[in-house]
């Protein structure tokens, strides 16, 4: 958008559009997350209704849940929660600088997961290696 100088389109969006679009990508990257969070495994689903389809293969799939990756996945939800709301403010008050706890909680997930065995023991399932490039 910056090469064809669109930028200033943006600004003639209305707010209620722009919030639309938001909460949609939001609610998006929340049905993608739900069989992780979860620990199920889902189908593939089609292109069309691919939110709601997502969320009612999760739901349907309850039952057979990863308890290990739902306790992680709490755990780690309330320290960034926290974070925001406790950490932040207080830090902020005593320095300038930010403590990453995204990224320490990335870095602890990791090596736990690394040397706890979480996906012989518990079966969570892991990125494994990413590709350089």
């Amino acid at each position: 958008m910056w090469m064809l100088r669109l930028g200033a389109v943006s600004t003639l969006l209305s707010e209620p559009l722009v919030s639309g679009f938001t909460t949609a990508a939001s609610f998006q990257v929340l049905s993608s997350q739900l069989k992780d969070l979860f620990g199920v495994k889902i189908r593939k689903t089609g292109p069309n209704y691919k939110v709601v389809l997502t969320v009612i293969e999760v739901v349907k799939n309850l039952p057979s849940l990863n308890w290990a990756a739902v306790i992680i996945s709490v755990i780690t939800c309330l320290i960034i929660a926290l974070n925001n709301e406790v950490l932040k403010p207080i830090v902020s008050k005593l320095s300038r600088v930010p403590v990453p706890v995204e990224l320490l909680a990335i870095v602890v997930g990791t090596l736990v997961s690394r040397f706890g065995s979480l996906k012989e023991q518990f079966g969570i399932t892991l990125v494994g290696n990413i590709p350089t490039g």
